[in-house]
C-alpha cells in the first residue's frame, strides 16, 4: 500500500509554503510575495494567502481522485484564486507587480500512471526500482540567485563585510530578477494569472517502475547542497523514508542557522522556509 509524509517548517517570519501529501497525490508551494512591501490579502503576507488558497483548491481536486488532465485542474486553480485576489483588491488598480506567486511541484497517481509536475525552483527525487533516481529541477531561478551571490560577494570583498552585511546593495539586482517572471528569457512560476502553467515540466512514469519519491521546496533542497548534511539524492530519500521529515528539515535550519555569515555555504539569505513531500508506492 502506497503511503506519504509532508513537513512544512518555518523558516521565516511568515511561512509563505504549503504543502500535502496523500497515497494519491501530493504538492510543494514555495510562495513569494510580490516586488513590493504591498498587502492586498487578510492574510500574514500575500505569498502565504496564495499558497494556502491554492493549496486549498489542489487538495480537494486531487482528493476526488479528478482525472482530467493536470494543465486543466492548475489553470482552474489559477482562475480561482485570480477572482478571489480581484475581490480583496476593489476598486484600487490591479498591479502585476505586486501579485503573489509560487514554485509548484506535484504528483498525482493514475491507475497504473504516475504523473509529476514541476513549475519553478522546486526539486523532485524520483528514486526507480532499478535503483537509479531521476532529479527533475529548473535552473533558471538558481542561475539568477547564483548572480546576485556572485555581486555579493564582490561587494563583501570590497567593503570587508560579511555577505548578509552587504545584501541590501543587492536589492536593485533582486527586483531586476523579480521583473523576469513569467517572461520569456526569464523564468517561469505559478501565480494566479496561470500563464506559468503550460511552461512547466510534465512527466508521466509508469507507477510500477518507482519506488519511491520526494517533492521539496528550495529551502528544503539545501539538504543536497549544503556541505556535509547528506551524501546525494539517494541518501536524503533514505533519511526521509526511515525517519521524520521534521527531524530533516530542522537539521537544515540548524547548519544555516551554524553558517550566519553565509561562509560555508554563499546565499542570498539565512535560511527559508522548508517544505517536502515524500511518497513511496
Amino acid at each position: 500500500m502506497a503511503q506519504a509524509k509532508w513537513v512544512s517548517r518555518r523558516g521565516n517570519a511568515v511561512n509563505e509554503d504549503h504543502a500535502w501529501g496523500s497515497e494519491g497525490a501530493g504538492y510543494v508551494l514555495d510562495g513569494a510575495s510580490g516586488l513590493y512591501k504591498v498587502k492586498v490579502t487578510p492574510d500574514e503576507s500575500d505569498a502565504a494567502w496564495f499558497t494556502k488558497r491554492a493549496g486549498a483548491f489542489l487538495e480537494q481536486e486531487l482528493s476526488a481522485g479528478s482525472d482530467r488532465p493536470l494543465a486543466d485542474v492548475l489553470r482552474d486553480c489559477c482562475a480561482a484564486c485570480m477572482d478571489e485576489y480581484r475581490g480583496f483588491l476593489g476598486d484600487s488598480v490591479f498591479d502585476e507587480a505586486i501579485l503573489p506567486s509560487a514554485s509548484l511541484a506535484l504528483y498525482r497517481c493514475r491507475e497504473s500512471a504516475l504523473e509529476v509536475f514541476l513549475l519553478g525552483d522546486c526539486h523532485i527525487l524520483v528514486e526507480l526500482h532499478g535503483g537509479a533516481v531521476l532529479h527533475i529541477q529548473d535552473e533558471s531561478v538558481p542561475v539568477l540567485d547564483n548572480g546576485v551571490v556572485a555581486f555579493m560577494k564582490k561587494q563583501s570583498e570590497a567593503k570587508g563585510l560579511p555577505l548578509p552585511l552587504v545584501k541590501p546593495d543587492a536589492l536593485g539586482l533582486l527586483r531586476e530578477n523579480r521583473r523576469l517572471k513569467n517572461t520569456e528569457g526569464g523564468y517561469w512560476t505559478f501565480d494566479p494569472k496561470g500563464v506559468g502553467v503550460s511552461r512547466g515540466s510534465y512527466l508521466t512514469l509508469d507507477i510500477r517502475e518507482v519506488r519511491s519519491l520526494a517533492l521539496l521546496s528550495d529551502g528544503f533542497d539545501f539538504a543536497l547542497v549544503f556541505p556535509g548534511l547528506y551524501k546525494g539524492p539517494r541518501d536524503l530519500l533514505g533519511a526521509m523514508e526511515t525517519g521524520s521529515l521534521e527531524d530533516v528539515a530542522a537539521g537544515v535550519h540548524h547548519a544555516l542557522e551554524a553558517d550566519e555569515n553565509y561562509v560555508r555555504f554563499p546565499r542570498l539569505k539565512l535560511k527559508d522556509d522548508a517544505s517536502a513531500v515524500w511518497w513511496k508506492g
